[in-house]
């Protein structure tokens, strides 16, 4: 796989990956016409060059990717396109490289959201304040009152997308310098 992703369909994939994320950061939206056709790109490549094998492969990456982030999905933590991106990534990479490109990508997050309550320091300062006066009220109320949700307090977006760019181009950097990671977390 590695030999692979030098080649082709790991500049196309960086190319879209990129191309998502910027988008993604501005319109809060992954769209389908990337990550259909990247799914599409994924399956037939590996069913191509390897048969039932490759075709295997390329579908454990998809399921996989999809599982990493379909709960989070469930719960309104992130949008279906976020979802779909990294199954896409998965039909590329396969089963054992989504593992280690989305545990990267939750590195990226990580980062990408402390960017973010950086740069929006008031925001974060008003949910901090609401947090501790809701904590504050949890001994007379017998329970937290939340924050209602709207008004001024309404939170930005992380665009999770380019936190699937990072982590997914940081994995395939690291495949490409020689760094064998999906197999140091697969072992």
């Amino acid at each position: 796989m590695a030999a692979s992703l030098n080649g082709i369909l790991g500049g196309l994939l960086c190319v879209v990956l990129i191309v998502v994320a910027v988008e993604d950061m501005r319109k809060h939206r992954i769209r389908n016409v990337y990550t259909f056709p990247m799914v599409a790109v994924g399956l037939s490549f590996h069913a191509l060059s390897g048969g039932l094998e490759g075709l295997v492969f390329s579908l454990k990456g998809l399921g996989l990717g999809i599982v990493f982030l379909i709960f989070p999905y469930l719960l309104g933590i992130m949008g279906a396109g976020d979802v779909k991106l990294m199954g896409a990534v998965g039909s590329i990479l396969g089963s054992r490289g989504v593992f280690a490109a989305f545990l990267l990508t939750c590195v990226a997050g990580g980062v990408l959201a402390v960017i973010l309550m950086v740069l929006n320091s008031k925001h974060t300062m008003k949910r901090l304040s609401a947090a501790w006066a809701a904590a504050r009220r949890l001994p007379a109320e017998g329970r937290a009152s939340g924050v209602p949700p709207g008004g001024d307090l309404k939170r930005p977006g992380l665009a999770y997308g380019a936190a699937i760019a990072t982590g997914t181009i940081a994995f395939m950097a690291l495949e490409w310098l020689g760094y064998d990671v999906s197999h140091l977390l697969w072992s």
